[in-house]
């Protein structure tokens, strides 16, 4: 849908309240490193089947699996799945107006924040169109800690190959051989 057509169903939104498909879902992929400070949030657009007879969308989990498999790597890092959650925005027009006026509570806010796992289906709800660009998927992703394993700097001799008699560069000391003198050595 064009930005003109918004913009005309906005003007004309007396005669268009209502909730309706949308095409696709924006997918925000949150990096977290190690020290859990964000590292990078990629975005891209989803798109899905609806069930008419159900009048859902959705997105099967074989998909969902795909693409946190093939976003789970970010530069030289890799990030496992954390956590995922569905924004979807399902209130009925009459229902605006009270919503806007109402204090936001824990509950309230909720209430259209969904978290799924990605062993079942993803269903999506029709919205009013003004909500169409906020209805979101989020993939968190945290930094694989890789652990490196100590290497000695000891080297053995049974771990090295053997070779023939090294020549060294020693200085030696020939000192002549004195007698001790002790009485095993007393001249008699």
């Amino acid at each position: 849908m064009s930005w003109v057509l918004d913009e005309e169903k906005l003007l004309d939104i007396k005669e268009c309240y209502y909730r309706e498909k949308f095409p696709s879902i924006s997918a925000y992929y949150i990096y977290i490193n190690e020290n859990d400070y964000i590292d990078n949030i990629k975005c891209e657009e989803v798109y899905f089947n609806w069930d008419i007879s159900k009048n859902v969308g959705i997105i099967p989990n074989k998909v969902l699996l795909k693409l946190i498999e093939e976003k789970k790597t970010y530069g030289d890092n890799t990030y496992r799945f954390d956590e995922g959650s569905l924004f979807n925005i399902t209130l009925e027009p009459d229902d605006i107006q009270s919503y806007s006026e109402s204090e936001p509570t824990e509950n309230n806010n909720q209430r259209f924040l969904k978290t799924f796992t990605v062993l079942d289906d993803l269903y999506l709800k029709p919205t009013i169109f003004i909500f169409h660009e906020l209805n979101s998927l989020y993939f968190i992703f945290r930094q694989i800690i890789k652990k490196r394993n100590p290497t000695s700097i000891l080297k053995f001799i049974e771990d090295e190959p053997k070779k023939h008699k090294s020549i060294t560069k020693r200085v030696r000391v020939h000192l002549p051989n004195k007698k001790k003198k002790t009485r095993k050595y007393l001249e008699k």
